[in-house]
């Protein structure tokens, strides 16, 4: 995050824990923090980037029942036109725009 910050990029961060939260703060103070409407810590939720709203990667954390390790699965897409793009900048975009105006 330190070198997307130190090439002028905005960087926005929703969905973290406190701790993260307060670690990003220290290391990025220039990063936007922001609340999501759903509570991510219960889910296998794993990890949602968006870059340049054209390219997207999500993640999920999936448990084995059998060996309790857990394994993280993801997807990506890209391209305006994309349907995952698409459908997550619909979820998420609503709230970026607040901070980019």
């Amino acid at each position: 995050l330190r070198n997307a910050d130190d090439r002028g990029l905005d960087i926005y961060i929703g969905g973290i824990s406190d701790d993260v939260r307060d670690r990003i703060q220290d290391a990025v103070p220039s990063a936007t923090l922001f609340e999501t409407l759903w509570e991510w810590t219960d889910t296998p939720a794993g990890t949602l980037l968006i870059t340049d709203k054209q390219t997207a990667l999500l993640s999920v954390r999936v448990e084995e029942v059998e060996t309790e390790d857990t394994e993280e699965v993801a997807i990506w897409g890209t391209g305006h036109r994309n349907s995952l793009v698409v459908i997550l900048r619909a979820i998420f975009t609503w709230q970026l725009e607040t901070y980019e105006e």
